[in-house]
């Protein structure tokens, strides 16, 4: 079944090419979604991110990895409304 998922992202994820390393995460594990700075907070980021549960639980297990630049220290998930017109993922520069 196809979920989609709002996060807040903490931790070391800005300045450290998170939004592009989300990027590769959700093309190697097939899901859909965005990535963007919330410019107002340092070391926070705003994904939304779709797919089925399997790919979604190895989107968030690539996450975990790590580029050796970021440090995630927790995700805060919700669920959302899914989008049927998305077909890729992009990261965006900031979330408004």
């Amino acid at each position: 079944m196809i979920q989609r998922l709002h996060c807040d992202i903490h931790g070391k994820v800005q300045h450290c090419g998170f939004r592009y390393f989300c990027w590769k995460c959700a093309k190697k594990a097939g899901v859909t979604g965005w990535a963007a700075n919330d410019t107002d907070h340092d070391n926070h980021v705003v994904l939304e991110v779709q797919g089925e549960e399997s790919r979604l639980a190895r989107f968030f297990k690539l996450l975990e990895i790590g580029n050796g630049h970021c440090r995630i220290d927790s995700i805060d998930k919700s669920g959302a409304d899914i989008d049927v017109s998305e077909n890729g993922f992009q990261a965006r520069y900031k979330l408004h």
